[in-house]
């Protein structure tokens, strides 16, 4: 006998997901680690879009993908900027692949930035940034 409600159960578990807004370019191998190591939103897996997908799908959060030795501060922001055109001001958590010194002093004035120009505030604690969204 055919189980007629896997489909239902299916679709069910897909759109029960907590949508996540990523923005940069992470390996889908290394996002699929980082998004099993965060904290789950009500007990729902995460479902990661793009900003192209965004619009349609309303974010509750969104993750800011970093590779610190390839840091471009500058196409950073313009992310940020459009992301608070297309989808709003959201709980940004910043994710940072790598990393020294350095980058972090150039992280550091990214949200300044952000937080002074946008009103986006970048988080660097995922249970800040799970308390500071609706899900």
């Amino acid at each position: 006998m055919s189980d007629q409600a896997a489909g239902l159960r299916a679709w069910h578990q897909q759109h029960d997901n907590a949508t996540l807004l990523v923005l940069g370019r992470p390996e889908p191998v290394a996002l699929e680690r980082a998004l099993a190591r965060l904290p789950s939103p009500g007990g729902k897996g995460w479902q990661a879009v793009g900003l192209t997908q965004a619009p349609g799908r309303a974010p509750s959060y969104a993750l800011l993908w970093l590779d610190a030795w390839q840091a471009d501060i500058t196409a950073d922001y313009r992310q940020l900027k459009r992301m608070t055109v297309e989808v709003g001001r959201l709980p940004t958590l910043l994710w940072l692949d790598g990393g020294d010194g350095e980058a972090a002093a150039r992280l550091d004035k990214l949200g300044m930035a952000a937080r002074r120009f946008l009103g986006v505030e970048l988080i660097r604690n995922p249970r800040t940034w799970l308390a500071r969204g609706a899900v």
